[in-house]
C-alpha cells in the first residue's frame, strides 16, 4: 500500500499523538464538546488539508529555485556535432526539478 504524499514521519507522529490525547474525541480535551470542528476526524481533515497546502508552496518555491540556478547556467539547451561517420548527433542536457540527465540522440 503505498502512503499519500503528504505523510511523513513527522505528521503521522503528530497524528498518533493527537489522537492519544483526544482518545479521538475533542482535541482541545473538552469532555463534552459540541463543537464539531474540535472532533478528532474532522479536526484532521482541515490539518490534512493544510499540510497538503503547505507542500503545494514548497514545491512551488523548490521549482522556482530551480528555474533561477538553470537560467544562471547560460546554458544552450542543445547543440549539434558532427562526429568522424558523418552522422550528427544532437546532445542536450535535459533539466528537470530532481534530476539532470545528459542525452545524446544520433540524426542519420
Amino acid at each position: 500500500m503505498t502512503k499519500p504524499k503528504w505523510v511523513n514521519t513527522t505528521r503521522q507522529a503528530h497524528l498518533v499523538s493527537l489522537f492519544v490525547r483526544s482518545r479521538g474525541f475533542c482535541v482541545y480535551g473538552e469532555p463534552n464538546c459540541t463543537i464539531p470542528e474540535h472532533h478528532y476526524e474532522v479536526f484532521i481533515e482541515s490539518l490534512i488539508n493544510d499540510w497538503k497546502a503547505d507542500d503545494r508552496e514548497t514545491n512551488k518555491q523548490d521549482w522556482k529555485h530551480e528555474r533561477k540556478i538553470m537560467h544562471a547556467l547560460h546554458e544552450k539547451p542543445c547543440r549539434c556535432v558532427a562526429d568522424s561517420t558523418g552522422c550528427q548527433t544532437t546532445s542536450g542536457t535535459i533539466h528537470s526539478p530532481y534530476i539532470i540527465l545528459k542525452a545524446s540522440v544520433w540524426i542519420v
